[in-house]
């Protein structure tokens, strides 16, 4: 290869969104390539997209996918890596709930109590 073809910027795909300019799309094409595709999601997201599937939210995987945007290797790589913490995000939700019907209960016995 040349130096001449290393130096130019790649060309974006047909289907790249051109916003304003021409010029600046590419260059924002070849700026997102150069560093390396950072995930969108943060941490609680993922495990939020994960208790999605989990709760039955979604048919399958390929819909739960598709609504977000990422691939089903994505998908089954974010299980691996944040799996339990979605199970125990969802194990906590439950306890939650129990604890808040627990109080309430108390809360009314003590209301009943003191009011006689």
């Amino acid at each position: 290869m040349s130096d001449e073809m290393l130096l130019q910027p790649r060309q974006p795909p047909s289907s790249f969104p051109v916003v304003g300019e021409e010029r600046l799309a590419s260059e924002l094409y070849a700026s997102k390539r150069a560093k390396g595709r950072k995930s969108t999601f943060s941490p609680d997201e993922i495990t939020g997209i994960l208790r999605m599937m989990d709760q039955g939210r979604y048919a399958s995987v390929a819909d739960l996918c598709a609504f977000h945007g990422i691939s089903r290797q994505t998908y089954y790589n974010w299980q691996a890596k944040y799996g339990n913490k979605a199970v125990l995000a969802l194990r906590v939700d439950v306890l939650e709930a129990e604890i808040r019907r627990l109080k309430e209960i108390v809360y009314t016995s003590l209301k009943a109590t003191s009011g006689s």
